[in-house]
C-alpha cells in the first residue's frame, strides 16, 4: 500500500486484516482475511474488493481472533472512499468493540467531515467526539487511528494520508477514565442515513503499532 509521502517498511504482522478479496455480492458469512473468529455477518456488500455501505442503514461486523488490549496502544488503519453526494446528513463509523458489543471508539466520515469519537465505558459514560476536517468525495484516502492509555485517560489520535516513518498526527484529543482491562474484541462497520451516496472501505488492519497497520 502506497501511503503519500513514502513507502512505509515492512513491520511485524497485524493483529488482524481484512482486504475483502471475495466475489461481488453479499458480505454476510465470509470469512477470508486474517486474525478473526468466525466471519462477517450483517447487510454489507462486496463490490470490486471492498466493503460498500449504501441504501440506508447497514451494518458489517466481525470477531477478532485475539483481543487488543487498550493498555498499549492499538492502531487501527483503512482506506476509505465517498461516492456521491450526500441528500441528507450521513455517518458511517468502523467501530472498535468489547466483547460485550460496546462501541469503545470510532472512526467515521459523516457529512461534516472526519470524526474520531471516544466511549470507554467508563461508569458513569464518557463520550467525546471530535470532527476533523473534510472528507474528498470520490477520492480514496488513507485513514489511521490509534488509541493509547495516558494515565487514566483514553487518548486518540488520526492521521488521514500519512507520511512515513510516523509523523505528527493530524489531530488528538483525550477523554475519560477507561477500566484497566478494556479490550477490542469486534470490529463493526455501520451506514446511518446515507441517501444518494455509498461508502466505500477496505484494507482494514489493525496492530499493536504503526508498521503493522502501514507497511504494503
Amino acid at each position: 500500500m502506497a501511503v503519500a509521502g513514502g513507502l512505509c517498511q515492512a513491520g511485524e504482522t497485524p493483529t488482524a486484516e481484512e482486504n475483502f478479496g471475495y466475489p461481488d455480492g453479499a458480505l454476510n458469512r465470509q470469512d477470508g482475511g486474517n486474525g478473526f473468529r468466525g466471519s462477517w455477518n450483517g447487510n454489507g456488500e462486496v463490490f470490486a474488493g471492498a466493503l460498500v455501505l449504501g441504501g440506508g442503514s447497514t451494518r458489517a461486523a466481525r470477531e477478532l481472533a485475539q483481543p487488543l488490549s487498550l493498555a498499549s496502544p492499538v492502531y487501527l488503519s483503512m482506506s476509505l472512499r465517498v461516492e456521491g453526494k450526500p441528500q441528507k446528513p450521513f455517518s458511517a463509523p468502523l467501530s472498535l468493540k468489547s466483547a460485550t458489543g460496546d462501541a469503545l471508539a470510532a472512526l467515521a466520515v459523516n457529512d461534516r467531515g472526519f470524526q474520531v469519537s471516544v466511549s470507554p465505558g467508563a461508569k458513569p459514560p464518557v463520550r467525546a467526539s471530535k470532527n476533523l476536517g473534510e472528507f474528498f468525495a470520490g477520492r480514496t484516502v488513507r485513514c489511521v487511528l490509534r488509541l493509547e492509555s495516558a494515565g487514566k485517560d483514553l487518548l486518540a489520535s488520526l492521521w488521514i494520508d500519512p507520511t512515513c516513518p510516523e509523523s505528527g498526527p493530524l489531530s488528538g484529543f483525550a477523554v475519560g477514565e477507561i477500566p484497566a482491562d478494556s479490550e477490542v474484541c469486534q470490529i463493526e462497520a455501520r451506514l446511518w442515513g446515507g441517501e444518494g451516496i455509498t461508502v466505500h472501505m477496505d484494507d482494514i488492519r489493525l496492530g499493536a503499532s504503526w508498521e503493522a497497520v502501514t507497511a504494503p
